[in-house]
């Protein structure tokens, strides 16, 4: 209890002592030219495994987006066909897919970003695709702390100079 009798609810309590409001995630897609970013999902966690936990599933849901598995059910019957690897020679194409399902099953990858996070950084995930990157992130949220201020009587105040 603070003066004046009032409660502090417990989520409040944590977020002082841990001088955080939670964790903000991301997942965007920044076009490699004049365009602005696209937001494509936000979350706010309560803690930093919260937040690793909604960027693995980001991960999956998008990499099922851009790299749908033919039975897919949600395909039903689209015409797709399969993308050829690229030949002797030629540089090899970015697989967006391939490297969120991959990062989303390694365990030393994930334990560092839960490392990175807990400890009050910015862990960021970006990946490459031929004309746009897509990004995975977490950070945490700082408190917004009440303004403090003293009120001021008149205007004559502001034009005293012995302040």
């Amino acid at each position: 209890m603070r003066g004046g009798g009032e409660r502090v609810p417990a989520a409040a309590r944590r977020a002082a002592v841990l001088g955080r409001d939670g964790y903000w995630c991301e997942c965007a897609a920044v076009p490699l030219g004049p365009c602005r970013a696209v937001l494509l999902a936000g979350y706010r966690a309560r803690s930093p495994r919260l937040a690793l936990r909604w960027m693995r599933v980001q991960a999956r849901r998008l990499a099922a987006r851009l790299a749908p598995e033919p039975g897919a059910p949600w395909l039903r019957g689209a015409p797709l066909h399969a993308v050829p690897a690229a030949g002797p020679g030629s540089s090899p194409s970015p697989d967006p897919a391939s490297v969120l399902r991959t990062w989303q099953e390694d365990g030393d990858e994930q334990a560092r970003a839960l490392d990175e996070v807990s400890a009050g950084g910015l862990y960021l995930l970006p990946v490459p695709d031929d004309d746009v990157l897509y990004t995975l992130s977490a950070r945490p949220l700082l408190p917004v702390r009440p303004f403090d201020w003293t009120p001021i009587d008149s205007c004559a105040d502001l034009s005293r100079t012995d302040h």
